[in-house]
């Protein structure tokens, strides 16, 4: 009760009590687990519900924290193999809550490589909610990651719903980069620069214009993203477009600035990028 009035200092003293009484049993180890969550103690309470789940995965009431936890450190793996193990044991008094709980799984489950698997949970969720946003977001990432024609569409229909969703021109711009447009990528990076200078904005403008053969124009802008934050992987298509403008000299200047990785197996592609360095000039440009 403590907990769910926000209360969670207080909760986890009243808990620490009945742990004393009762070390091992499972319901106050949740719950004090839970309200460890709740009050910022994850590095306590998270292995105190690794606990109880090793004892009975078909705790759900500590399934879901611990894949919410998974989730917000990156660790897709386990946020998906939770929220599955919460979506499998939980009680039909709280089945009203699935198609967000099938949002959350299919966004691990993207995040973690599996976008065909993220795409079923996101047509459940679409199906059980079809004017839900996040759904419709989720299922359009998705899509993305697995289908560019069947993307764009559905990117689209998000973006006339919620034009303020950035990240949705970004997306639709590498789907249509990926399908040959490169006009239509091109149009999105500037939508978005018109808005806020993003860094990705500029690296998807850069592409965009190399692709169609302004060499000077892609420069610029990979030029602006690397003054934003230096990446290698901006280094490297700079590089290439300086290379494919005939600046080879620029082009080995931008790769000696980065420096070479410690081992060929760190980062091959700049490696890749010095072997251009040494082959004969009448060799085609790539």
């Amino acid at each position: 009760m403590h907990g769910a009035r926000g209360e969670a200092a207080a909760a986890v003293a009243l808990m620490r009590r009945a742990q004393a009484l009762a070390p091992d049993d499972l319901d106050v180890l949740t719950a004090l687990g839970a309200a460890l969550m709740q009050a910022g103690a994850a590095g306590e309470g998270a292995p105190l519900l690794e606990r109880v789940v090793a004892d009975n995965p078909r705790r759900y009431d500590a399934q879901l924290p611990l894949a919410e936890h998974a989730a917000r450190q990156g660790r897709w793996a386990r946020a998906a193999a939770a929220y599955q193990a919460y979506l499998a044991s939980r009680p039909a008094s709280l089945a009203t809550e699935d198609p967000a709980r099938w949002v959350d799984l299919a966004d691990a489950l993207l995040r973690g490589g599996d976008p065909a698997a993220a795409l079923r949970w996101t047509g459940r969720a679409r199906s059980a909610r079809p004017d839900e946003l996040r759904a419709q977001v989720a299922e359009a990432w998705a899509l993305a990651a697995t289908d560019c024609r069947r993307a764009r569409p559905a990117l689209a229909e998000v973006a006339e719903r919620a034009p303020a969703l950035l990240d949705v021109a970004l997306v639709d711009g590498r789907c249509a980069l990926a399908m040959g447009d490169a006009a239509g990528a091109l149009a999105q990076a500037r939508r978005v620069l018109a808005a806020v200078p993003r860094a990705d904005a500029h690296v998807l403008a850069g592409e965009a214009l190399a692709a169609r053969g302004d060499l000077d124009g892609a420069r610029a802008e990979l030029a602006r993203r690397r003054a934003r934050a230096w990446a290698a992987t901006v280094v490297l298509k700079l590089s290439r477009v300086l290379r494919r403008a005939g600046q080879a000299a620029a082009a080995v200047a931008e790769l000696d600035a980065l420096g070479p990785p410690a081992t060929v197996d760190d980062d091959p592609a700049w490696w890749r990028e010095l072997g251009w360095r040494c082959s004969p000039p009448t060799r085609r440009w790539r």
